[in-house]
């Protein structure tokens, strides 16, 4: 991974064509759009860095998650960044800081948009080399080699984290895949959490039902709490849950994990999200 720095941009190159840019340097819509359309056209990965970091906010989205009509085509946003809300907030989990539910909120719009699948990434981008780790990928493929990395980073095969496992699938589609809707209508919801090192405190179920407005299919939102321990006093590590359940097209899930300390050393708790698995026919 490669920063390059100005007064005013902050992209972050990857090696084989994946680039991750933040709304610093001073460009208006049009500008940022044809950056995008570069990377892609290019066959690289583009990834917008943490959108609601500080005054360093995209033109035309500003502080607004719901302000999802301005971009489109890029690969995914960067969920969550552990040394923008370090810098930002003293809160004893980053993961419920208001920019980072901002950011899950633009993500979600971006997909109920049903243009393209968007993709949520975890990261530091390199801020300091003290964190440096905090944050991860963890990656879904047979190969341990950069192109299989880059595929997986392409294709959404791969959740975030900065220290919970995750594993997830619906009727055997996991992270970024997509579901063939099954002729009975249903299919078998799999999760399986687990942290080395700390007491899982939550995991939650979410789905979304695309419709023809974005803001009614975002606000009509299915949240499922599958478990809760707030002070982590069960000492539960493992986390198991299977269900057969309704699906249909249209729809897309995903989960999203709390423990009660990260084990790479994020400071504000461990946590952890997975890609959508999406529904279609």
């Amino acid at each position: 991974m490669l920063e390059y720095n100005t007064d005013y941009m902050h992209p972050v190159g990857y090696t084989g064509g994946m680039w991750e840019i933040m709304a610093a340097i001073h460009l208006d819509v049009e500008g940022w759009q044809n950056i995008m359309d570069d990377i892609i056209e290019k066959d690289g990965l583009c990834y917008l860095a943490h959108p609601f970091f500080g005054s360093w906010v995209w033109p035309g989205i500003g502080n607004d998650p719901k302000n999802v009509q301005y971009y489109s085509g890029f690969t995914g946003i960067e969920e969550y960044n552990s040394d923008s809300h370090r810098e930002l907030n003293e809160v004893k989990n980053s993961a419920d800081y208001k920019a980072t539910e901002r950011a899950f909120e633009l993500w979600d719009r971006y997909n109920l948009k049903n243009e393209k699948h968007y993709f949520g990434i975890c990261n530091t981008d390199g801020h300091t080399k003290q964190i440096v780790g905090n944050a991860a990928n963890a990656v879904r493929i047979d190969e341990l080699n950069e192109d299989s990395i880059l595929n997986a980073l392409k294709n959404g095969t791969f959740y975030g984290t900065n220290g919970p496992e995750i594993r997830f699938s619906i009727g055997g589609a996991s992270n970024g895949q997509s579901l063939l809707i099954p002729e009975s209508g249903k299919a078998t919801l799999k999760i399986k959490v687990a942290d080395q090192g700390s007491p899982i405190k939550k995991v939650i179920l979410y789905r979304y039902t695309i419709g023809d407005d974005i803001d009614s299919a975002y606000e009509s939102r299915k949240v499922k709490v599958l478990y809760e321990d707030k002070k982590g006093s069960e000492g539960l590590q493992l986390f198991e849950y299977t269900k057969k359940i309704d699906v249909a097209e249209n729809e897309f899930y995903r989960i999203e994990v709390y423990t009660q300390q990260s084990l790479y050393g994020d400071p504000f708790g461990g946590f952890a999200f997975s890609n959508p698995v999406w529904i279609v026919k």
